[in-house]
């Protein structure tokens, strides 16, 4: 039609699985409260170490109940709102982490943080997990099963590089999460989907586009929403642009 420009949108809505079939899937997996993984030594070694900690099941299941966006919607595009440095359990990770990096550097501190992540817990898929396509957890969650996605796992290091006192970022790749760690002025990329170690700055994200979604201390409101809510906006209309 001359002169007329006609466009066709189609909405897929992703109808998310309940709180509480997602519980019961997830209470299917057997976990020891063991968590072994691969630190940093102070002259460039790699040393096990083994943190057992339980998380009662209780806290695990009230957790899990919580109905926070659990995926993603227009407003809340990635689960900023999930980083929690103050958490319990992540407090006790990060004094473990601590205790084992005794006299080395910031960096080498804050790569132990990467690598508990990257080697104490299992990248599993939301659903195996949980049953559903895409399901974000919380810290404790992520840490009571020993399992989680590139999310689960991106907000785990966020919430522990905070607790350490390291300035971070959640950074959103269109369907995939990572961290920036902020040292020395640098923002040093942190592949958090891995179950062999890699350092800092060591991948390249580049080439993927993205945005830097949260940043630790972010003033934007609860959990940095407000800054999650403009990238869902940014986001929504570079696909339009892309699209005409």
């Amino acid at each position: 039609m001359s002169g007329l420009l006609v466009i066709t949108a189609m909405l897929v809505v992703l109808i998310p699985t309940t709180s509480s079939d997602a519980l019961r899937h997830a209470e299917t997996w057997d976990r020891s409260g063991e968590y072994h993984w691969i630190c940093p030594g102070p002259d460039g070694s790699r040393n096990a170490e083994l943190l057992t900690m339980e998380i009662p099941v209780g806290d695990f299941q009230r957790s899990m109940m919580r109905d926070p966006p659990r995926t993603s919607t227009f407003f809340t595009s990635a689960p900023v709102h999930l980083i929690d440095s103050s958490d319990p359990y992540v407090l006790a990770v990060a004094e473990h982490i601590r205790s084992c990096t005794e006299g080395c550097s910031d960096l080498s501190r804050a790569t132990a943080a990467l690598w508990f992540v990257q080697t104490a817990i299992l990248y599993t898929s939301d659903d195996a997990l949980y049953g559903t396509e895409d399901r974000w957890a919380s810290p404790l969650e992520t840490l009571y099963l020993g399992r989680g996605d590139c999310e689960d796992t991106s907000v785990l290091l966020c919430s522990l590089l905070g607790a350490l006192g390291y300035g971070c970022v959640l950074m959103d790749f269109d369907g995939h999460e990572g961290v920036g760690l902020e040292m020395d002025g640098r923002l040093l990329y942190c592949e958090t989907a891995s179950d062999i170690t890699s350092n800092p700055g060591q991948k390249d994200p580049s080439r993927w586009g993205g945005y830097v979604v949260w940043r630790e201390g972010d003033s934007f409101g609860p959990g940095g929403a407000f800054a999650s809510a403009l990238f869902a906006w940014r986001e929504l209309t570079d696909r339009v642009a892309g699209a005409l």
